[in-house]
């Protein structure tokens, strides 16, 4: 955890929302080498993400590829370029919404930094944008990552259709039992949990429980699963819930799933999707991967199962039990706490919020060097809302996590913070006197 700076110059520590837990911790960078900030901010990024953009995009015009280049250029030297402004689209080109809030609001702040000294979160997501830059994406919505994202559903396809085949049945089955509903709510959202680790080792045969440390599957560090239904059933039904997107591909797949569920079970109403504005971290979702994964596994045979459960979704989606919310706040890499008033009365809407994945996960907890044992409830202490993260482990920070379960996942694996094989279910619940202040 040495890869933090304090530049308090440069940030709002003292927000008007935001943790009950202060002074706030310092943020992350990339300073430190040894640590996978670093390596993906020195390295991933431009010999893997950037050079992989280059490879699977040969048809990009002369200007897009002069302005990866330059890219390229600047990432090949981190430390000798600063985030400079993004600049405004070509004559011709459709506006780029999100100007200001870049330029003003985001990285005005951190107008002496570099690729490594910037808060690492600020850096990793302006690189992506810069990506949006170069292939002029408010104009032309391209997306430079598509092959991977086609390949995340084609790939998965016979797994997808065999998913189907197993959960088809009890999803055209009335569930009556109140311990029916609790049985396969956590079904459901360990599957959500596992995303693209997820086998068919996650599903119960005859009934019985899984473990959750199967070949494929997660190791728990926390799990608030058991107070989160009990929230749950004692406020069902629930008019909407929310899940703020991960990844496209089987991921996605995985929260469709959960979706349905809670959809066919009666205990949501409504389901809200809330997706990227923007292709950002090469697979992670937009409105459009999620309409198109319906659409796509839609038109498959009709013998198979996965068309019917497409089939399903588009029902959903014509119907309203499921709706897509795209913002551009969730493709930005500012903390949760500084949310824009109206994407924030959105959620407060919502009963519950599920928010998948490592980096959504990261801007909970404003990217910030948390003593790991912190509480969660005294970090997301802002939510306006229930809220349930689902996270695999991918970055060196964390909160409310045990010292005895960190020690024992340190001793057994000394990669456990960033290689994706260990995982929290943390719930958190405002009471009701809380939520009113959070207005």
């Amino acid at each position: 955890m040495s890869n933090i700076k304090s530049l308090p110059e440069l940030f709002v520590e003292d927000p008007p929302r935001g943790p009950r837990h202060r002074p706030l911790p310092p943020l992350l960078t990339a300073t430190e080498p040894g640590t996978w900030a670093h390596d993906t901010m020195s390295r991933r990024i431009r010999e893997e993400i950037l050079a992989r953009i280059f490879r699977e995009n040969t048809f990009f015009s002369g200007a897009v590829l002069d302005r990866l280049k330059q890219l390229d250029r600047e990432l090949a030297e981190p430390t000798a370029h600063r985030l400079r402004p993004l600049e405004e689209p070509p004559p011709g080109g459709g506006p780029a919404p999100d100007l200001f809030t870049w330029n003003r609001r985001i990285l005005e702040r951190f107008h002496d930094c570099n690729w490594l000294s910037s808060p690492w979160c600020i850096a990793e997501f302006y690189f992506y944008r810069r990506v949006m830059e170069a292939v002029e994406y408010f104009s032309t919505k391209l997306d430079p990552f598509r092959k991977q994202k086609e390949l995340g559903v084609s790939a998965n396809t016979k797994t997808m259709d065999e998913w189907a085949s197993r959960v088809l049945p009890l999803l055209q089955t009335p569930l009556r039992r109140s311990t029916e509903r609790k049985h396969w709510f956590t079904h459901f959202v360990q599957i959500a949990l596992n995303g693209n680790r997820m086998d068919l080792s996650l599903w119960p045969v005859g009934g019985e429980t899984p473990a959750v440390d199967t070949e494929t599957g997660v190791r728990l560090l926390v799990d608030d699963g058991e107070r989160l239904w009990e929230y749950v059933a004692a406020s069902m039904p629930i008019a909407e819930i929310g899940i703020i997107v991960d990844n496209a591909g089987m991921e996605l797949f995985s929260d469709l799933l959960l979706a349905d569920y809670l959809v066919h079970s009666g205990i949501a109403e409504r389901v809200v999707f809330h997706t990227k504005g923007h292709p950002t971290f090469v697979s992670d979702a937009t409105a459009t991967d999620l309409h198109t994964m319906v659409q796509v596994l839609g038109d498959m045979p009709r013998d198979m199962p996965l068309q019917r459960l497409a089939s399903r979704w588009a029902r959903y989606l014509g119907d309203g039990s499921w709706r897509c919310r795209d913002d551009l706040f969730w493709a930005q890499p500012q903390a949760f706490w500084e949310m824009d008033d109206p994407l924030w009365d959105c959620i407060r809407q919502e009963v519950l919020v599920f928010v998948k994945g490592d980096a959504n996960y990261r801007r909970l907890l404003g990217d910030r060097a948390w003593p790991l044992s912190t509480p969660f409830s005294d970090v997301v202490s802002y939510w306006p809302s229930a809220i349930c993260a689902l996270r695999a482990l991918k970055a060196e920070l964390g909160c409310g996590i045990p010292a005895e379960a960190a020690m024992r996942a340190a001793c057994e694996d000394p990669k456990w913070m960033v290689n994706g094989r260990w995982a929290l279910v943390q719930f958190f619940a405002q009471r009701q006197s809380d939520a009113r202040d959070t207005l």
